[in-house]
């Protein structure tokens, strides 16, 4: 075996096992994370148009968010809830999906930005259930929010009461994680 195909070997090896350290330190910082409450007013919106998704090869999980609140009273203001605040690493053909309930209509805001591979890309996405299913088995979907592959990106929509999914999916990358910083909140 020649130095330098040893050495290719050796980083890819150093790659993976870093990939796989930084996954499980996210995964264990999420667990610890505690949550507010959502809080939002407003009428129903109409979901956006039907999204594409491309098949599904691997998934991570999180548990979803939500705690049962009292409504608030007409003296209270309107607070943001934090859906997610982190850096996550996507797999190449996989996607990384973080679930939220909110218990009324409520803005959705927030922004990312992707790094990784050769054109720092990642296609993110809000849907409910049902098209999380779709989206999950490679079906049209209708979302809330889709950005298309791009670099990065603000989220501004609204969602009906329910439970919604971000999903960032990097299935259109072969071989290349994508290091994905990640801010969502709700009003």
């Amino acid at each position: 075996m020649t130095g330098s195909r040893a050495f290719t070997i050796l980083q890819t090896v150093l790659l993976l096992g870093l990939t796989a350290v930084v996954i499980f330190l996210l995964i264990e910082r999420n667990d610890k994370k505690s949550v507010s409450p959502p809080v939002a007013s407003g009428n129903a919106p109409s979901p956006a148009p039907a999204l594409q998704s491309p098949k599904q090869e691997q998934a991570k999980q999180q548990q979803p968010i939500s705690a049962p609140v009292a409504p608030p009273s007409v003296s209270e203001p309107v607070l943001e809830r934090t859906i997610v605040d982190d850096t996550v690493a996507v797999a190449p053909r996989s996607y990384y999906q973080v679930p939220f309930t909110v218990s009324r209509v409520s803005a959705v805001e927030g922004r990312f930005e992707a790094q990784g591979g050769r054109g720092n890309d990642i296609s993110v996405f809000i849907t409910d259930e049902d098209g999380f299913t779709n989206f999950k088995n490679g079906h049209q979907f209708n979302g809330y929010y889709g950005s298309g592959k791009v670099t990065v990106g603000e989220i501004k929509t609204t969602v009906p009461a329910g439970t919604f999914y971000v999903i960032l999916s990097n299935q259109h990358s072969l071989i290349s994680n994508k290091v994905v910083h990640l801010t969502i909140h709700t009003k």
